[in-house]
């Protein structure tokens, strides 16, 4: 998951954009670290970006999971409360 990366100081990458306004982005080195699948890579095989098509996808079938998590436990504590 990538919520490793997130206290590292590193992953919120402004750069400056083709419109001028600065855009963020994930470090390709840090998330390699999380999951290799995630990171596009240049001719030399180095980290070259993140593969933010498939980061969106694993994210929200994260969140879905967490969602339905939490859904349960609702749930749960609401049968635990009738009883």
């Amino acid at each position: 998951m990538l919520c490793s990366i997130g206290d590292s100081p590193g992953v919120g990458v402004a750069r400056p954009s083709v419109n001028r306004r600065n855009s963020h982005g994930l470090v390709a080195e840090e998330v390699q670290t999380v999951n290799p699948d995630l990171v596009a890579r240049d001719r030399d095989g180095k980290p070259f970006t993140a593969r933010y098509d498939a980061v969106n996808a694993m994210l929200l079938n994260e969140f879905l999971k967490e969602h339905c998590k939490a859904e349960q436990l609702t749930k749960d504590f609401e049968s635990q409360l009738v009883e």
